[in-house]
C-alpha cells in the first residue's frame, strides 16, 4: 500500500513539475510586435536641421499613436559615436505588420525634405518580436 501511495505521489509531483518547467510557447502568450528602426549618419553641420525635422514629425507620430496605428515611437542621437558610424535613429512599433506598413507610408510621404536628403548614410531594420511581454 505504501508503495502505491508513493508511486502515485511521485507521478503527481512529476506532473506538477512539468507544468512549472515547461511554460506555454511564446507565440501563445503574445502575437508579438513589429518595429521599424532607421539609422542615420548626419553631418555635424546638419544636426540642427535634422533634429528640427524629427521634432516636426512628432505631431504625425502622436496622431498615429492616438488612432492606434502604432503603440510607441522615439528618436535618439548619439553624441559619442564613431567617425563613420550612425549618429541618429528613430523607431516606431505596431502590433501588426499592416499597421507598421501603414505608418511607414505616412512617414515616407514627408521624407523628401532637405534634412533627410543631407544624410550621408542611412540604414533600416524591420524587427518582429514574437515574445514581447512574455513571462
Amino acid at each position: 500500500m505504501f508503495k502505491r501511495l508513493f508511486t502515485l505521489g511521485l507521478f503527481v509531483c512529476i506532473g506538477l513539475m512539468s507544468l512549472a518547467l515547461f511554460p506555454t510557447p511564446a507565440a501563445a502568450q503574445d502575437q508579438g510586435h513589429f518595429t521599424y528602426v532607421s539609422f542615420w549618419t548626419v553631418p555635424r553641420s546638419e544636426w540642427e536641421a535634422f533634429e528640427k525635422q524629427q521634432k516636426e514629425m512628432a505631431g504625425t507620430m502622436q496622431k498615429l499613436v492616438a488612432d492606434g496605428t502604432i503603440i510607441a515611437w522615439g528618436t535618439d542621437e548619439a553624441r559619442v559615436h564613431q567617425e563613420n558610424g550612425y549618429n541618429h535613429s528613430d523607431f516606431f512599433t505596431a502590433t501588426s505588420r499592416a499597421n507598421l506598413l501603414k505608418a511607414l507610408e505616412i512617414i515616407w510621404a514627408n521624407a523628401t525634405n532637405a534634412a533627410f536628403v543631407a544624410t550621408t548614410r542611412h540604414s533600416d531594420v524591420f524587427l518582429n518580436t514574437i515574445a514581447h511581454g512574455g513571462k
